[in-house]
């Protein structure tokens, strides 16, 4: 027709196929301007200028969704001496210059929102208010804008002197400049009243009103409010921010408000020992979906025997031969509540976590597995406790968070693997920070690279090797087997005792230590009812971790958890990843430790793993999670639940 018109192509792997064309010669239009083209990140918009019968430049965008055009200007609007040039497409956002767009006899440069309408200037001011706040302004037109892939943010050039203060050189600079809200807020909950702080939320306009919704069926306003809950338990607390022109961003937090909370106590390391074995008589009974194990912690077959009056007890659960999938809930026998401290399947059993749960009054504890149908073995060992009374023979330790940090590595320089049954010892104090004297390690050990089924137990080196476990493992991909341990050290070096028993094949042992117990270390430990921080599995917590990307969240002011607190027992469960890799946790601004947490393999159902992180002191968002896969598109769930805190 001798006209431009405009084409879309996709490429099939090898080549470009012409896919649609979008046709430009209605209205008077003349010809499409080929160098005025942009289409979305999604593929959704395409903007071009096409030449009309008056000879000025009209920006069109094309919607391939809905098989429409329209015009991106103010109320449809088409200004007599328009000339739109350079249309840049973000996802449902578009940039491009203009001349005379408000009749103000002035050129520069626009971004809108597309689905409302929202238009903002850029590169110009008012008045000295922030250049998409205003109109008309002053100073020189911008140009060559670009968008990002989100719409979040524009770069252009401009001569106006007041976008940043102060530039009064008259020549044209460079500027990136935020266009939407990011909302976001920290917040603190002493008891059942939380207060809650809007002043991280970013935004390159003047935010005209803060909305709360307090997940209560209460809401609020303003930049910093407060707010009392009738009682405890979680919430999904939202924030919505509205800027001058109308722009909103909303996030959602999980917000655990926690009605008192328990006395600080200091650990006391006692020999390692069997509480139940459901395997063995006289306790030769799986445990049913959804009944109760109630467990003395004094009435062990094994000589357990803590203080009567422990708070919190450290123990490891092992599930043997599930029946189907399930996990298995910790918790002050009388106080029940849904926490998944353990998630098994039948394909990844023997599995084990250590944890620590509140002991109730009568010094009791209930474990409760609950499962797709059929029973589980349940092996419980106690390794330690938490007691706020001192007595004989029982001094109550101090905590020091240390950054993780490698102790033993037997495969490190071609070592030699355990075989069955060998037992080594090894020198913990005077490593990785832990000082002489320490009477007790909190450690993150891994067996890999097993050749046969067994388990590894950790004791005081020169001791009698007890009948516990802290690691069941078997032979399967990826072949690294984790689990936390707080174990006794022996007075002299070197002072870990380690034995694996793997059947009729060998195995490495790696140990990393998280801190130790000492007299007179300066943290003491509240256990708290376990509480749920992060289940990425939630819309309202977002998406899920992708390889290599950092996630920040709350724990200090969270779930009981005061603002002073130094570290915290958590929980951390990977749920359904894409491929083989670790997951990192430590103090976020810390940096990303040499040593990992838990490691998983590609669709693991869940895995978990009872740890004490240290906690930020200096940002809001004081606990970090990083996991590392082969790819950048990779990605896993992630679910953290509150055990205690120390401070």
């Amino acid at each position: 027709t001798g006209r431009r018109d405009i084409y879309i192509a996709a490429f099939n792997g090898t080549s470009w196929d012409v896919t649609e064309k979008i046709v430009t010669q209605s209205n008077g239009i003349d010809y499409a301007r080929q160098d005025d083209i942009s289409i979305s990140p999604d593929g959704r918009y395409v903007a071009y200028v096409a030449s009309e019968a008056n000879a000025t430049g009209e920006l069109y965008v094309y919607d391939r969704t809905t098989s429409t055009t329209f015009r991106p200007r103010p109320g449809g609007a088409r200004p007599a001496l328009t000339s739109a040039t350079a249309p840049r497409l973000g996802n449902n956002t578009i940039v491009w210059q203009d001349y005379d767009i408000n009749g103000e006899g002035y050129g520069g440069a626009f971004w809108l929102h597309i689905p409302t309408q929202v238009l903002q200037r850029i590169g110009r001011e008012t008045s000295g208010n922030p250049a998409c706040c205003g109109s008309n302004g002053n100073g020189g037109e911008a140009g060559g804008p670009a968008v990002s892939a989100d719409g979040r943010w524009t770069a252009y050039h401009s001569a106006s002197p007041r976008i940043v203060t102060p530039d009064g050189n008259g020549t044209y600079d460079t500027f990136a400049q935020r266009m939407t809200a990011v909302a976001d807020f920290t917040f603190s909950c002493t008891g059942l009243t939380c207060s809650f702080d809007a002043s991280p939320t970013l935004s390159a306009c003047t935010i005209s009103s803060h909305a709360w919704d307090f997940g209560d069926a209460s809401s609020g306003s303003g930049a910093a409010t407060a707010h009392a809950y009738a009682n405890g338990g979680q919430r999904s607390v939202t924030l919505t921010v509205t800027d001058v022109n109308g722009a909103q961003s909303s996030i959602t937090k999980l917000v655990t408000p926690m009605p008192g909370s328990a006395l600080s106590t200091g650990y006391v390391a006692s020999a390692p020992c069997r509480l139940w074995d459901s395997r063995l008589a006289p306790n030769d009974n799986p445990i049913a979906s959804g009944q109760e194990l109630i467990l003395n912690i004094h009435s062990g077959s094994n000589n357990c025997a803590p203080s009567p009056n422990a708070r919190a007890a450290s123990v490891t659960v092992t599930v043997i031969s599930p029946d189907s999938a399930g996990y298995v809930d910790a918790y002050a026998a009388g106080t029940p509540v849904s926490n998944g401290a353990l998630t098994f399947a039948p394909a990844t059993s023997p599995r084990p976590n250590n944890i620590i749960v509140p002991v109730s009054s009568n010094g009791t504890i209930a474990l409760r597995p609950v499962l797709v149908s059929g029973a589980v073995d349940l092996i419980v060992d106690l390794n330690g406790y938490f007691t706020d009374v001192a007595g004989v023979g029982v001094t109550p330790l101090g905590f020091q968070p240390l950054t993780a940090c490698r102790i033993y590595d037997s495969s490190s320089n071609g070592g030699a693997p355990y075989t069955q049954g060998e037992v080594r010892n090894i020198a913990v104090q005077g490593v990785c920070g832990i000082p002489t004297g320490s009477v007790a390690a909190s450690l993150n050990v891994k067996v890999k690279s097993a050749t046969a089924v067994g388990h590894l137990t950790l004791f005081p080196a020169g001791s009698a090797v007890p009948l516990t476990s802290n690691v069941n493992y078997r032979v399967q991909a990826p072949g690294v087997f984790t689990n936390g341990a707080r174990v006794p050290l022996a007075a002299n070096t070197p002072d870990l005792g380690t034995r694996m028993m793997v059947y009729g094949g060998t195995a490495h042992l790696v140990v990393d230590t998280n801190g130790y117990f000492k007299q007179n270390a300066p943290l003491q430990y509240t256990p708290l009812t376990p509480c749920r921080a992060l289940d990425t599995r939630l819309a309202a917590q977002g998406s899920a971790l992708q390889s290599g990307k950092e996630r920040a969240l709350q724990i200090r002011g969270n779930c009981g958890v005061p603002s002073d607190a130094k570290a915290a027992m958590v929980n951390v469960t990977v749920v359904g990843p894409t491929a083989t890799g670790t997951l990192s946790a430590f103090a976020s601004g810390a940096g990303l430790p040499a040593v990992s947490a838990i490691s998983y393999a590609a669709n693991e159902p869940a895995l978990g793993n009872g740890m004490i992180v240290p906690l930020s002191q200096l940002l809001a968002n004081d606990l970090s999670l990083i996991a590392s896969m082969p790819s950048g598109n990779d990605k896993t769930h992630v679910v953290v639940d509150i055990f205690g805190y120390f401070r």
